[in-house]
Parts: structure tokens; C-alpha cells; sequence
């Protein structure tokens, strides 16, 4: 799977409904000791609607990293590490 995000959906990390990217903790199977949590980043405007029984229903594309363990944890850190490494570069600048 690929997922391409291009630039004209990039926002500044909170707007006026909230932060852009959050942590969500999540019981997935109640069995399960543990919920899942995942890492999500909002892409593009805001859609919310308000017409269902909470008041909000935020359907805002987004993309979400899971994970369930403290090792995927780690794996997802280091991913997102290399990810701002890489950004850091001079000649990531593009200019």
C-alpha cells in the first residue's frame, strides 16, 4: 500500500476545531489486556457535519498509524526519526 499526500493538503498543526494531529487510545477487542492506540494527522480542510448524536462528526481525511505494542511503539518512533532526519537535510530544501 502507498498512501501520497501532496502538499496542497499540508495545514499548520491546529486550527480552530483542535489539534491536526493527535494520539487516540482505542478498544478494539474487549478481551484484548491492552486498547490500541494510533498516531492520527488531519490532511486537507476540515468536514464536520453536526447533525449526529454528539454534536460533531468529524469526517477530515486523515491518515492514522496503529500500533498495540511497545515495540511497534518504538518502530513507529524511529520511523517518524528518520522521517524528520530526512527532512532536516539541506537538500530536502528543494530550492
Amino acid at each position: 500500500m502507498r498512501v501520497n499526500v501532496y502538499a496542497e493538503e499540508l495545514r499548520e498543526i491546529k486550527d480552530k476545531h483542535g489539534d491536526r494531529v493527535t494520539r487516540i487510545d482505542k478498544q478494539v477487542v474487549v478481551n484484548l489486556p491492552r486498547k490500541h492506540q494510533a498516531i492520527q494527522i488531519l490532511l486537507g480542510e476540515r468536514l464536520i457535519h453536526t447533525d449526529n448524536k454528539t454534536g460533531k462528526d468529524d469526517d477530515t481525511s486523515a491518515i492514522k498509524f496503529w500500533y498495540y505494542s511497545e515495540h511497534e511503539r518504538k518502530l513507529l518512533v524511529a520511523i517518524f526519526e528518520r522521517a524528520l532526519a530526512e527532512l532536516q537535510k539541506p537538500e530536502a530544501r528543494g530550492e
